[in-house]
């Protein structure tokens, strides 16, 4: 089996990327975290604790930035279904109000961003159908060890 590494430049890359993620998070989503308006559990605090999972996780991904390429899957994968299935939507029936054109800048950024750090090639090596993981757990051999 052939192993890919990356090259110092796109370990760096991903670093900044994640840096990037958390810097953002902890200016916008940090301080509704630590001094919430209120004491009310809505769509808005969960969304706040979502991005707050993510800017913990990437600061993980600063450390270990090819352990937590999910994490930049994630993103990538969220800000595509909402500025296609949302954004794009509320546009074609006649526009955006502020939150949506605020939040559609900040989502095309990631948009942008995260395919081009993405190191593909590695995740595709990685990911590649013939080493998925079984689906009822893991085979034993004779000897009671995993084959």
């Amino acid at each position: 089996m052939t192993t890919y590494t990356l090259s110092p430049t796109r370990v760096t890359l991903l670093r900044v990327m994640y840096l990037f993620i958390v810097f953002g998070n902890a200016l916008t989503i940090l301080p509704l975290i630590v001094f919430p308006e209120n004491n009310i559990a809505d769509a808005n605090t969960v969304v706040a604790s979502m991005l707050g999972a993510l800017m913990l996780l990437s600061g993980v991904g600063i450390l270990f930035p090819t352990k937590m390429l999910p994490i930049l899957l994630w993103e990538l994968t969220w800000k595509t279904i909402w500025m296609f299935n949302f954004a794009l939507r509320m546009w074609l029936d006649g526009g955006l109000d502020s939150y949506a054109q605020e939040s559609a800048v900040a989502v095309a950024v990631g948009l942008v961003t995260v395919p081009l750090v993405l190191p593909w090639k590695y995740l595709y090596h990685s990911y590649q159908p013939r080493l998925r993981e079984p689906w009822f757990g893991v085979r034993l051999d004779s000897t009671g060890g995993e084959s």
